[in-house]
């Protein structure tokens, strides 16, 4: 259903040479490309020295044509071109050709960079067990990304993940993008604004690393093509079907001993889609639409009812041919419901959230072609999300939370709408010139504009929230809600790159990647005092990648590179020092009545102050970057079977975290503590004398935050990362395995989680110092080990089989000791570098059974698919809390049990 008509967006390259059977140039050669639709033909001639050059070629199979007068005519089919593929190929005619077939010989070349980018089409996500859902294949397909969670068949298919291209970056710097065009939620970056709908894309492209010029982020940029109108009309139904008695439910008694009687699973999964593609004006206007819908329902353990979504979606993809040049018109939108967001083990219904989200997002770009060797894209997109999140209908109780172990009572502990609007303007081009047999160049090219605007409402139940250590109630905060904020920012990037070939096929590529960001906090009233914060950032950055093809067929290739990049602004940034901005004031509780429920004159003097709303921006905030380092060697086997191992080193600085200039470091005296270690027994090797800091009493509630670059010269976060890589390409058999040793060091602040764990997450780090005690150390999405392989083979009688396999190494953890007696009141610190422990390794066996049915011109696809099914009941956390259970590793959550699924699929 894929038609060639597809945005110059990650388009292929074709370079070559013509030769005569004694070996000399053949100038003049008409050379011609056309589609297997015979919608889209691509023409070149030859220069003096026999060479070529055809650029802004869709990904699609092509048909090749040589002609010249005074040589017989050459034909040659299924030519495949990837996306951002670039390939060269030498055509020598053949003397005394008896046929189009024999009239030329080719010898092909493959100078792609495959060694840093996971490429799926919708062939591999249909032969595959992808769960439905797009972040079952970051988790299961990617040949680097690691996600937060581990998807059995999709039970939190209505959630997105979040994930690390390479498990030493924060996931706030992923990136979503439709057609090349930005698509990620702005406030929030690293999370989408949509929900991609599998069946209507064409291929999902992600850079995880010696990005493209036109990226700027460290971050994996995350690019989906949707699916293309095409010349005959074509369309596809499908269903696919999770019933309560298709999940397991079973606990291992190894479990059940350690206190877990539950595990969360699928009670059902309901998912609906069509697919309708063809001519609306022939050869002139073509369309693809797409409509899918998805019920499920989720037993989550140890929550009372149960936790549903639903998310529905619908595509409309317009392709206008003008001549030598094409417009496309894309929209996409989804309605997404959680009644019950927020539910996990041993959170009240109450404390949960009715959510109903949002999304548009329009798309028109404008692809003209100045000569075969130079093309232009023109692009604009309009996205908006709009999230809605409102209490639990009857709930009266403040919030409340076991302020250590995170357990909710009472109602949400906040709700409201946030509201994102993101406007982008993208211009691109390719332009090749030179000669094959001197220096050949091909220049990338462009200037993108984005505004970007987000506004929030927040409310909290009675303005307070109640803090319990254990069953005890400890401390309360109070807040200045309902609160209404905006902020907005417009980024300028101008970019380009040349990629200088020589004659042996090396090339040189040098490229520059300018940003200009400025971002401003504005007033919701007409006072002057109601604006926040401002940050302006200018930055370049360089990039440089040398790569040298060996051996006589030039299938061994050698790639270095060496490049900057940036952080995006997250607008979130830009409620420090907002003066509309939620902020809270922390007091002792002393439940007097021990009723535990607080009443005016229960709060004792005020320990702190929390809160962007307590804070500013420091002036000479800088944006935060990394330096990347890579080799990578390559070997292709046979055009179709491509091996890789490559190595890639990062440096990140300027990292951005509040610093708490209210309350300095000479407002804090040492103490001296004793633990007794891992094994709770006093007078081992284990035992621990920390130093930990009582903060003045007369300095207690000055906490104010400076947003800034704290030890910007010493704090470096480092990444060392190994990837091997083996894919067939091009065939009825689908084929990789790839497998990742990951080393992410770096000093973040307390806590296991990704929200605490991460690099690019503002935390408590330097709020007090207590927050440094062993701080540096493998942070969150750091797996160790990966690896994961993937195959689907025809068998007799029409039958498909398809298995993939996947193995996480444990995520990094800390011991947590809680310390109380001191006058800011009861707090945590960390026992040990989060590494020295891990949680339980993590692993899926997934089945897809597949039988095709031909019913004429049609046919009819069944598939029963098995997931996790070996139904291994793995950790994927353990209790991290100082105690006799903390050296039995119990875990407190484990994967989703096996699930089976039922698809039925007609195709026209």
């Amino acid at each position: 259903m894929a038609g060639p008509l597809a945005p110059a967006q990650d388009s292929a390259v074709l370079l070559g040479r013509v030769i005569d059977p004694g070996g000399r140039p053949v100038a003049d050669a008409r050379i011609e490309l056309t589609s297997n639709d015979a919608l889209l033909h691509l023409a070149a001639r030859t220069t003096a020295d026999g060479s070529f050059a055809i650029n802004g070629i869709p990904a699609g199979r092509y048909g090749l044509l040589i002609d010249r007068q005074g040589f017989r005519p050459s034909s040659h089919q299924g030519i495949a071109f990837e996306p951002s593929s670039v390939l060269c190929v030498r055509i020598s005619f053949v003397a005394n050709a008896r046929s189009a077939d024999s009239g030329a010989s080719l010898a092909w070349t493959d100078l792609s960079d495959v060694s840093s980018r996971t490429l799926i089409d919708h062939l591999q996500a249909d032969a595959l067990p992808s769960a439905n859902n797009i972040w079952s294949l970051i988790e299961n397909q990617d040949f680097s990304a690691t996600t937060n969670r581990i998807d059995v068949g999709g039970v939190w298919a209505s959630l997105p993940a979040l994930w690390s291209s390479r498990g030493g970056v924060s996931w706030t710097q992923s990136s979503y993008l439709i057609n090349g065009l930005e698509a990620t939620d702005p406030y929030v970056t690293g999370t989408p604004l949509y929900y991609p709908d599998l069946e209507a894309f064409q291929f999902v492209a992600h850079s995880n690393g010696r990005h493209p010029i036109a990226y700027l982020s460290p971050g994996g940029a995350f690019d989906l093509v949707p699916k293309q109108g095409t010349a005959d009309y074509h369309g596809a139904l499908s269903a696919y079907f999770t019933t309560p008695w298709m999940t397991s439910g079973s606990i291992p008694s190894r479990l059940q001993d350690e206190g877990l009687d539950e595990r969360t699973r699928l009670n059902s999964f309901e998912n609906y889609s069509a697919q309708f593609s063809g001519p609306i004006l022939p050869e002139k206007l073509f369309f693809f639409t797409s409509l899918s819908h998805l019920n499920l329902s989720r037993d989550v353990a140890e929550f009372g009812p149960d936790d549903k979504g639903t998310v529905s979606s619908a595509l409309v993809n317009l392709a206008f041919r003008l001549g030598r040049s094409s417009v496309h018109v894309l929209w996409t939108g989804q309605a997404i419901h959680h009644p019950t967001a927020g539910a996990a083990r041993d959170v009240p219904f109450s404390a949960t959230l009715d959510r109903k989200n949002l999304y548009n997002i329009f798309q028109i770009v404008w692809r003209m072609r100045f000569r075969p060797d130079h093309h232009f894209e023109v692009g604009a997109a309009f996205n908006t999300g709009n999230i809605h999140s409102h209490f639990q209908d009857g709930v009266i109780e403040p919030h409340g939370q076991e302020v250590f172990r995170k357990i909710p009572s009472g109602a949400a502990a906040s709700a409201g709408r946030d509201d994102r609007t993101a406007v982008i303007l993208q211009g691109k081009g390719q332009a090749l010139f030179g000669r094959l047999s001197r220096l050949h160049h091909r220049v990338d090219y462009g200037l993108s504009l984005r505004h970007a605007v987000s506004s929030s409402e927040q409310e909290i139940l009675d303005n307070i929230h109640l803090h319990y250590l254990g069953d005890e109630p400890f401390e309360i905060v109070r807040y200045n809600t309902p609160v209404r904020h905006k902020e907005r920012s417009f980024d300028i990037h101008l970019f380009a790159e040349d990629h200088i070939h020589f004659p042996n096929l090396a090339s040189l590529s040098l490229g520059l990647h300018l940003v200009s960001t400025r971002g401003r906090a504005p007033g919701i009233g007409t006072l002057p005092e109601q604006e926040g914060g401002k940050i302006d950032w200018l930055n370049v950055a360089p990039r440089l990648s040398f790569a040298l093809p060996f051996l006589r067929d030039k299938s061994l290739t050698l790639r270095v590179s060496a490049g900057r990049y940036y952080f995006h602004l997250p607008l979130q940034y830009l409620s420090y020092g907002n003066p509309q901005a939620v902020g809270g004031l922390v007091y002792p509780w002393t439940d007097r009545n021990r009723d535990g429920r607080f009443q005016p004159g229960e709060e004792g003097e005020m320990w702190r102050r929390e809160g962007p709303f307590y804070a500013e921006i420091d002036s000479e905030l800088k944006r935060p970057y990394t330096d990347e380092y890579s080799i990578s060697i390559t070997k292709i086997f046979q055009r179709d079977l491509y091996l890789t191992l490559a190595g890639f080193y990062r440096e990140t600085r300027c990292l951005v975290e509040t610093l708490n200039i209210g309350v300095p470091l000479t407002a804090y005296s040492p103490v001296q503590i004793y633990d007794p270690g891992d094994d709770t027994i006093p007078g081992t090797h284990d035992d621990l004398d920390l130093t930990v800091h009582n903060q003045d009493k007369e300095t207690l509630g000055n906490d104010f935050f400076l947003l800034t670059n704290p030890d910007a010269g010493s704090r470096v976060n480092r990444y060392r990362g190994l990837d091997l890589t083996l894919t067939k390409k091009f065939g009825r058999t689908v084929l990789f395995f790839a497998a990742t040793a990951t080393e992410a060091v770096g000093t973040s602040s307390p806590g296991n989680s990704e929200y605490e764990n991460d690099d690019g997450v503002i935390g408590a780090l330097y709020d007090n110092p207590n927050a440094f005690l062993f701080a540096k150390g493998r942070l969150r999405f750091d797996r160790a080990y990966t690896a994961r392989l993937g195959v689907s083979f025809p068998l007799l009688s029409g039958f498909r089989l398809g298995v993939l396999a996947k193995y996480y190494d444990g995520q990094p953890f800390s011991r947590k000791i809680i310390v109380a007696g001191l006058n800011q009141g009861p707090f945590y610190v960390q026992a040990f570098p989060r590494g020295v422990a891990r949680y339980e390794f993590n692993m899926t066996v997934d089945l897809r059974l597949e039988k095709t049915i031909a019913l004429g011109s049609a046919r009819g696809r069944v598939f029963l698919d098995a997931y996790n099914i070996f139904n291994w009941a793995l950790a994927t956390q353990e209790n991290e809390w100082t105690g006799p259970e903390f050296p039995l590793r119990y875990a407190t959550e484990i994967q989703s049990p096996r699930v089976i699924r039922l698809g039925v699929r007609y195709e026209f």
